[in-house]
């Protein structure tokens, strides 16, 4: 159990000064988060006005793409653990190893699921349900999207070693240009204006490929500049991977449980039919505005407990989780505000189909009463891990996701009371759960001081 002590302020240490801190460093992460999704929620949103089924078909695609960073995940968080640390500590030269171990690891990641992705993808959503046009189209999109996927993966690994180091304004600009030049591309090819053929999902995809690739050349370019990588300097070295490993296997297993689950969830909802699935992802998509405000608390917090520690400050790092806790809660809660209020609102930026607006307004009043479970959950995570816990995060999603959220949307939704607003509930549940699961073990972990 931490000390009653470190609820409160220290000398020269006060919690608002935390506060600010985390502010400073969350941000601009959590504006990279969303604009980094934002090139998927971009393209949802324009072919959402295309037809439902371009909509279910990019859905899905999105899926299947946040299923395979698992990996990606992995190598980011576990390298941005050990900058964080080595950057408390003042030791550069560890550091610029790590950065390179983990971008040369990205890249083999990256290369190999892209391949899966271009290769398998169609055959994959195939088995999750999609059929007919909701199939062809997913396929067209994946494949292009399997040839982009290496230069996704060195953007996000790229991003962690800048938040690792405490910089994570440099990341949040360059793929501010991204999000740019992939409207600028995707726009016309999707619909087929300023003289540019009609390409519907494919010319997302060709967006998302063009823009991602030009982003992650600058960031590279930027770390090498900033000398958080050395590009002469050995490209891959097997004991910062090992220790990288070390604390992203957990991780790796935690995001595998998690997008396995959603995996089974799409298909859950897809059985209710197209119109519950384009909802269900649209509701996604619009939380995502909230969420990866949560998941940029997460990551400061991942890195300023990592550097509080690798500067032997262990009462600061615990109160630091604490802080970021609070104000995550905060924020997170105003957007389950607005959800609440006007639901319609949010569901019509996406779709102007009857059938699939209903749907949505259902979710997003749900999805309201999930916000401070969230933000607890993934704050409480991001903490844990810059402590070296990342078997917490993991056995929160194994409870909550699996124990809870799988048997009452499957058992209860789907053959008990068929109804799809019981999967959705089932959303609720697990996420609130696994919020005081996280915070619990927070309090009672004896972390302090473990090395990474």
């Amino acid at each position: 159990m931490p000390d009653a002590s470190l609820y409160g302020g220290l000398p020269g240490q006060s919690n608002r000064a935390i506060r600010r801190q985390v502010y400073a460093l969350a941000v601009p992460i959590a504006v990279n988060n969303l604009l980094q999704r934002g090139v998927g929620v971009v393209d949802t949103v324009m072919v959402g006005h295309i037809g439902a089924n371009q909509l279910a078909a990019v859905g899905l695609s999105q899926i299947l793409i946040l299923s395979a960073t698992a990996f990606v995940y992995c190598l980011a968080i576990g390298s941005a653990v050990l900058v964080a640390r080595h950057t408390g500590a003042e030791e550069y030269d560890p550091r610029r190893w790590v950065g390179n171990t983990a971008l040369t690891g990205g890249v083999f990641v990256g290369l190999t699921l892209g391949t899966v992705l271009a290769l398998l993808g169609g055959r994959v959503a195939g088995l999750i349900g999609a059929r007919d046009t909701v199939l062809t189209e997913a396929t067209s999109y994946l494949e292009i999207i399997g040839v982009a996927y290496v230069f996704m993966a060195l953007i996000q690994i790229s991003s962690s070693i800048f938040q690792g180091a405490g910089d994570s304004r440099t990341p949040l600009y360059v793929v501010v240009g991204v999000n740019a030049i992939h409207i600028l591309i995707a726009y016309p090819l999707i619909f087929g204006v300023w003289g540019l053929p009609r390409l519907g999902v494919r010319g997302a995809a060709l967006g998302t490929l063009i823009s991602e690739l030009l982003g992650a050349a600058v960031l590279i370019v930027l770390l090498s500049r900033r000398r958080l990588i050395v590009l002469r300097a050995p490209a891959f070295q097997r004991e910062q991977f090992r220790r990288i490993m070390r604390l992203g296997l957990p991780i790796l297993g935690e995001r595998f449980l998690t997008h396995t689950m959603q995996i089974l969830y799409a298909r859950l909802v897809l059985g209710f039919g197209v119109a519950a699935f384009a909802a269900h992802q649209i509701g996604l998509n619009i939380e995502a505005m909230s969420f990866l405000q949560g998941l940029g608390f997460s990551q400061a917090a991942t890195t300023l407990v990592g550097q509080n520690l690798g500067a032997g400050r262990p009462e600061r790092a615990t109160r630091t989780g604490y802080q970021a806790a609070i104000v995550s809660v905060s924020l997170m809660s105003l957007f389950g505000i607005a959800f609440l209020w006007v639901p319609e609102f949010w569901v019509s930026l996406f779709t102007s189909d009857p059938a699939v607006q209903a749907y949505g307004v259902r979710y997003m009043r749900i999805a309201a009463f999930m916000q401070p479970g969230i933000a607890v959950a993934m704050v409480m995570a991001g903490s844990l891990r810059g402590a070296g816990d990342t078997q917490g995060p993991m056995y929160g999603v194994l409870i909550g996701a699996w124990a809870l959220r799988m048997p009452l949307g499957w058992i209860v939704g789907k053959y008990l009371l068929e109804d799809v607003t019981v999967c959705w509930l089932a959303m609720a549940i697990d996420w609130n759960f696994r919020g005081l699961f996280l915070f619990l073990r927070y309090r009672r972990s004896n972390w302090l001081g473990r090395e990474a």
